[in-house]
């Protein structure tokens, strides 16, 4: 024996690295199936869960809108005991001292992030004119949402509480 076999012999087994092992008949695209599968279950969890998302931002945004508003309601129930008026524009919760808001919040649930005045009143007949300025009040006995003004107030003037 030469120097050549010995070290043949010292390499191991006497196999060739890097050849690659003919696949069995019948396993060719498992892997392939099988990526396929898990794509597909994920598509159907994230379609479960995106209404469920959706749903709990929907519901957080409309918390954070009742809370928000029962701050401007009791900022207004705060102005009305120290000034003893009603403020006629939002903007007066904040600007007269001492303040009887400590902001003034976007809404969140609009796009516009702006706050509107629902008023229910009494049904106005349908020969019953309307002030100038004053929405259509659409069915009877329902509220309606007046748009505040950039001012702060609503289009007509003023909040409409309290008279």
């Amino acid at each position: 024996m030469g120097a050549g076999a010995g070290a043949a012999r010292a390499g191991g087994s006497g196999s060739i690295v890097g050849v690659v092992r003919p696949s069995r008949r019948g396993e060719d695209g498992y892997n392939l199936v099988i990526l396929v599968v898990a794509i597909t279950i994920l598509n159907v969890l994230v379609a479960v869960a995106l209404p469920l998302w959706s749903y709990l931002i929907r519901r957080d945004q409309e918390e954070e809108t009742i809370f928000r508003g029962l701050q401007y309601a009791e900022g207004v129930r705060v102005f009305h005991q120290r000034f003893g008026r009603y403020p006629t524009s939002l903007q007066e919760l904040v600007g007269m001292e001492p303040r009887s808001i400590r902001q003034l919040w976007s809404e969140p649930l609009t796009e516009h992030g702006e706050f509107g005045l629902v008023v229910e009143g009494p049904p106005q007949g349908a020969g019953q004119p309307r002030a100038p300025g004053t929405p259509d009040q659409g069915q009877p006995g329902q509220p309606v949402t007046i748009p505040i003004a950039a001012g702060g107030g609503n289009v007509a003037g003023g909040f409409g509480v309290g008279g």
